[in-house]
Formats: C-alpha cells, sequence, structure tokens
C-alpha cells in the first residue's frame, strides 16, 4: 500500500493518539486481523463484486458492500474518465436500510462534495483521512465538509496499475477510530476487486457494444448485398464484368438471357466466343483488349448485338470501364449496355418520315404557289370582266352611231340621185356630225379603259421595278374595280397628294389595295348596309410612306386579329374566299415591298390596315432576283 503522506500524518495526529503506521497497513496485515466471521463476510462480499458483469449493478453493488462493511454514512462513487471526475452514483445508510442512487453517464448528481479533497486524491493517488471534523486540519476551509451532519470522512482512490479509475468517498456521523486502518485495508481490498470488476465491465460492454455494431453492420451489409443483388439481377441493363482475358467473371440474368443462357452462372468463365459469332465476337474482344491498355473509359458507345434467345439483331448502347483492386491494379472490366434497339428502328422510322415529311412540304409549298398565283388571276380576272362590261357600254354606243351613220349615208345617195334638196344635205350633216360626236366620245372612254387596264396587267404580270406616282397608281386600281364597285351600295374614296412617289414595285403594290378592297366589301359589310372604304397616303418624318386602307363596316372579331394573316384562315371558306387574300398582302409588304403591315379594328366601327413602305423599295442584285423572292413570298 502507499506509504503515509504528510498531510495524512497532520489529520491522523490532530486527532490524538492514533498512531501514522496505522493509517495504511497492508492488505495481508489487515486480513490477518480479521476473524473467521468477518473473512467470510470479506470474501462472500468479494464475491458478490466480482460477479456482477453491469455497470450499473456494479456500482450499486459495491456501494452496498461499502456501507455494509463500514460505520459510514454516505458513500460516494466518483468515476474518472478523460481526467475528470463525474458523479457516479451515491448511498445513504438509515434506518430503513441502504438506498442506492445511480446517474445516468456523464450527468453528476447535484450533491455537495469538498473539491480540495477530491482534486488531492486525484492529483497524488493517496488516500485522505478524517478522523474528527471539527479539529483542525489541511482541508478545514472546503465548503464540501460537514454539510451533511459528517465528523469522520475518507477518500480512497481506485487505482488500476497507476492509472486512476474513480474515486470512493465516504462520510461518517461518528467521531474517532471510525476509519481505522484494518478498515481502510479491507475497503481497499473491496475498492480494489471493484476495480478490476468494473473494468471487466466496462472491457464486456464494449465487447456487446463492438458485438451489436458488428450484427448491424452485417446486417447493414447483408441487406445492401441482397439489394445490390436484386437491383442487379432484375434490372433492364446488362451488367457484367470480365477478367482480363474478357472471360465472365459475373453476368447479370439480361445479360445471360441475349446470350441464349438459362443461368447467369453458365456464362463465368466462358467468353463472347462462346455464344457469338465469331466476326461480332472478335469486335467485342478487340474493344475491351483496346480499353484495358488504355487509361480512358468507353462511355456511351453503340454496339450491334445478335438477341441469341430470338435471334433478332439489334443494338446496345454500352459503357466499359477498369475494373481494379484495392492497389489501383487492373483485374478486367465491367460493363454495363442498355437495350437501345427500339430507339434506333425510331430514329430510321423518323429518318424516313422526315424525308416523307420533306417531299409532302415541298408539294405542299408547290400547291400554295398554284393557288396563290390562281387568287392572283383571280382577281386580275375580276378586273377582266369588269373592263369588258365597261367597254361594251361605249363600243356598243359607238357600233349603233356608224350604223347609224352608214344608213344616214345610204339614204343621202340616194337623195343626191333624184336631186339633192338643200334641206336634206343640212339633216345628213346634222346627223354626221352628231354620230361623229358620239363615236368620238366612246372610242375614247373605251381607250382610257383599254390604257388603264394595260397598265395595270404589265405591272401584274411582270412586277417590274419602276418609279410611280402612289396617287395615279391607286386611281388606277379604282378605277378598275369601278364596275365591282358599282354593284355593291360602297364607294371607294382615295386622298392621296399627288407628289408622293414611289421606287417600287406598283404590280404587287396593286395586288395588296386589290386584295384589301375585295376584303373589305366580302367580310366588312355582311348586311349590304351603304359604306365608305378610305385609301389615304402620307409621309411619315423618317421618310416612309404611311398608305391606309380602311372600312367603316362590322370590323374584325378580336379573336381573329391574330389569325388574319395566316395561310387559309378565313370565316368564308367555300362561299367566296380561299383564306390567302391577307397572307398574300402580308407576304407582299413584308418581303418584296420592305414594309410592315398591322391591322387594328373596333367591333362595328370598321377595321384599318396600315401599310409602312419605304419611298425605295430594297434593291436587289437583279430584277430577275426580286421577282423570284416576290413569288416565294406570295
Amino acid at each position: 500500500m502507499n506509504s503515509v503522506d504528510p498531510i495524512e500524518l497532520h489529520a491522523l495526529m490532530s486527532i490524538g493518539p492514533m498512531e501514522a503506521s496505522d493509517a495504511n497497513p497492508t492488505e495481508e496485515a489487515a486480513l490477518l486481523e480479521l476473524s473467521p466471521s468477518d473473512f467470510a463476510t470479506v470474501l462472500k462480499a468479494l464475491q458478490t463484486i466480482s460477479c456482477q458483469s453491469d455497470v450499473r449493478a456494479l456500482l450499486d453493488c459495491a456501494l452496498r458492500v461499502v456501507l455494509d462493511c463500514s460505520f459510514a454514512k454516505h458513500a460516494f462513487f466518483l468515476l474518472s474518465e478523460q481526467g475528470q471526475l463525474w458523479l457516479a452514483g451515491q448511498a445513504t445508510n438509515s434506518d430503513n436500510g441502504v438506498s442506492v442512487e445511480l446517474a445516468e453517464h456523464g450527468h453528476e448528481l447535484l450533491i455537495a462534495l469538498p473539491q480540495s479533497i477530491l482534486q488531492y486524491v486525484q492529483r497524488r493517488h493517496r488516500n485522505v483521512v478524517l478522523a474528527d471534523l471539527r479539529l483542525p486540519h489541511p482541508f478545514s476551509d472546503d465548503p464540501g465538509l460537514g454539510v451533511r451532519g459528517a465528523l469522520t470522512a475518507l477518500c480512497l482512490p481506485l487505482l488500476r496499475q497507476d492509472h486512476l479509475m474513480g474515486i470512493l468517498y465516504l462520510e461518517c456521523t461518528q467521531a474517532g477510530k471510525v476509519f481505522s486502518a484494518n478498515k481502510v485495508a479491507q475497503l481497499e481490498l473491496f475498492m480494489a476487486q471493484t476495480v478490476v470488476a468494473l473494468e471487466n465491465a466496462r472491457l464486456r460492454a464494449n465487447l456487446l457494444r463492438e458485438e451489436e455494431n458488428f450484427r448491424n453492420t452485417e446486417a447493414a451489409l447483408s441487406f445492401k448485398r441482397i439489394l445490390l443483388r436484386t437491383l442487379v439481377e432484375h434490372c433492364p441493363f446488362r451488367i457484367y464484368a470480365k477478367d482480363v482475358d474478357s472471360r465472365f467473371i459475373f453476368a447479370n440474368q439480361e445479360v445471360a438471357r441475349v446470350m441464349g443462357a438459362s443461368r447467369s452462372e453458365d456464362l463465368i468463365g466462358r467468353n463472347d466466343f462462346d455464344f457469338y459469332p465469331k466476326e461480332l465476337a472478335q469486335k467485342y474482344y478487340n474493344d475491351e483488349q483496346a480499353l484495358l491498355r488504355s487509361e480512358n473509359p468507353m462511355i456511351g458507345i453503340e454496339e450491334p448485338v445478335i438477341d441469341q434467345s430470338t435471334g433478332k439483331a439489334g443494338w446496345t448502347l454500352t459503357t466499359k470501364v477498369h475494373l481494379r483492386d484495392d492497389h489501383g491494379a487492373i483485374l478486367g472490366i465491367v460493363g454495363i449496355g442498355m437495350d437501345i434497339s427500339e430507339r434506333k428502328e425510331m430514329e430510321e422510322q423518323f429518318v424516313r418520315r422526315n424525308a416523307e415529311l420533306t417531299e409532302l412540304n415541298e408539294k405542299l409549298s408547290q400547291a400554295h404557289e398554284q393557288l396563290v398565283q390562281s387568287e392572283k388571276l383571280a382577281a386580275l380576272g375580276a378586273l377582266v370582266a369588269g373592263l369588258a362590261h365597261e367597254l361594251n357600254t361605249p363600243i356598243s354606243n359607238g357600233i349603233m352611231a356608224a350604223s347609224t351613220l352608214s344608213e344616214q349615208s345610204v339614204n343621202f345617195n340616194l337623195a343626191v340621185a333624184q336631186g339633192l334638196k338643200r334641206s336634206v344635205l343640212d339633216h345628213f350633216m346634222e346627223d354626221v356630225s352628231h354620230a361623229s360626236d358620239i363615236m368620238q366620245r366612246n372610242l375614247n372612254r373605251a381607250a382610257e379603259l383599254v390604257a388603264s387596264f394595260k397598265q395595270i396587267s404589265v405591272d401584274q404580270t411582270s412586277a417590274q421595278r419602276r418609279v410611280f406616282s402612289l396617287a395615279e397608281v391607286v386611281a388606277e386600281i379604282v378605277f378598275a374595280m369601278s364596275p365591282t364597285l358599282r354593284k355593291s351600295p360602297i364607294s371607294v374614296e382615295q386622298n392621296i397628294a399627288p407628289e408622293l412617289r414611289l421606287d417600287s414595285y406598283p404590280g404587287p403594290l396593286g395586288q395588296v389595295l386589290i386584295n384589301l378592297i375585295n376584303n373589305a366589301l366580302l367580310h366588312g359589310y355582311e348586311d349590304k348596309r351603304e359604306g365608305k372604304i378610305f385609301v389615304n397616303a402620307s409621309s411619315r418624318k423618317d421618310g416612309q410612306i404611311e398608305l391606309t386602307v380602311s372600312d367603316n363596316g362590322v370590323g374584325i372579331p378580336a379573336a381573329n386579329l391574330n389569325r388574319i394573316f395566316d395561310p387559309f384562315f378565313t370565316t368564308k371558306m367555300g362561299v367566296g374566299s380561299s383564306g390567302l387574300g391577307l397572307n398574300i398582302v402580308h407576304n407582299t409588304v413584308t418581303g418584296l415591298l420592305g414594309g410592315q403591315v398591322r391591322v387594328h379594328s373596333v367591333a362595328d366601327q370598321g377595321a384599318t390596315f396600315t401599310l409602312i413602305l419605304p419611298a425605295v423599295a430594297p434593291h436587289k442584285a437583279q430584277d430577275d432576283n426580286a421577282l423570284l423572292h416576290h413569288h416565294q413570298f406570295v
């Protein structure tokens, strides 16, 4: 045992005749002084302590044994972890027996203890025995002493190979030699066994905890193995591993199915030559050997494959990477493949469908161009029909005047043969003058119509560029459409300054005006009420020309405003409208004429089409290119 510390000697000497040597007798000497009954009690207590395998049960047992074999009123057991003390349990001896209170790990019981004594024992690993707390001693100033009415105190270090495992602190309400050297030796013996049992209990607890962790880890690994095996076996991908000679060392069921094997185990140790045609197997082998010699993996490679279970050729999207051990050495390859046969077939169908759609689009484009030309010819045909009607009147009048003059000439010749009279001559001259006047006026009218139509027809059919007066072109268009306009209660008013001139394409511009006026006639006045169409133009500050065609008809529904320029959109399909008129307007204005077109309409207040045209149309490389561009747009 430990030798007597000076501070212990001071305490011992302060209480009277106790000898210093009595404080720390050897354990053997203490045991020799025990009676047979006491020895049996000590042996039984030691056996009881040594049988405890649980830390809490051990602490409970040790505290009870300590109070049973001593006259202590209170016992406190402190454990040391990483140099820190924490109160693990306390016991109190009363008339009702021993009561024990244990703390949870790391949570001290709220008990006031003499910290100076605990720190001394913790630091020096020596006993402290205070025989009478009423007498002066080195720890008298500690506020933790005597709070429970104690007169005697004992503090023992619990050592294991000079390592502090804990501290036992005892208090007794009696003074004197309560904690004799023999009693201290017995308590040290109990505590020595407690330390051994405590270490064993901790080791056992750690072992149980490690076993539990191992079981949990094993269960988790087992679950992961089951999960991984289930995923690998039942996923639709082809997963496999091969050694450096391209022999299978692992394969899932999907790989076995494709290769014509009933089980994945049938592939182990075999290679592709055992299942695929030689040429295909050689390709796989060459690719894998090249991968083994390279540092770069094969990612997303499309490979041909033959499904040996069906004999059908297909495609797989394959990724192959190196299989390495823990030290980075290459053991083989790991591959994963996804069947993309259906996707490849869809791609081929897409290419075929795309070619068919391209061909169909070309046919539709040709049909659209033919419809546009038909629309233009229909408008021109309407002008021809109107002109024919207009020409019929002056020509008929001229023919009638000429016929009358011819008849008068016959009569005049007869009168001359019978003898000419002055009255007959005067009458004849009057008829000739009147007939000549009629023929001249009607022939002039016919000439004006022919000249107007000639200019319009040249512009419409050639789409040639020239400098022209906007007012004259508009007037010609309105004049040419006058037969159509006279059949309806709608009139056209134009307000265009004569100095407005454009370097552009009058034919396409005339086509635009004809389509806009016809659109107003067809859609703007469904109730046949009287109305007016206004054609106005003015010069803008930016040098462009703003041309508007407006009416006071029923207007355009708001839902249709965003669609009226779409091809084949019309509200009168099959009843006089092809749905191409305004589409031609939009394409011609934004294409060949280089301008913009927009529409504004309010219900029952008519519609206004506004054309913003450059005074000089965009120049093309050649007029022929401009004409071709015009036809493409319309």
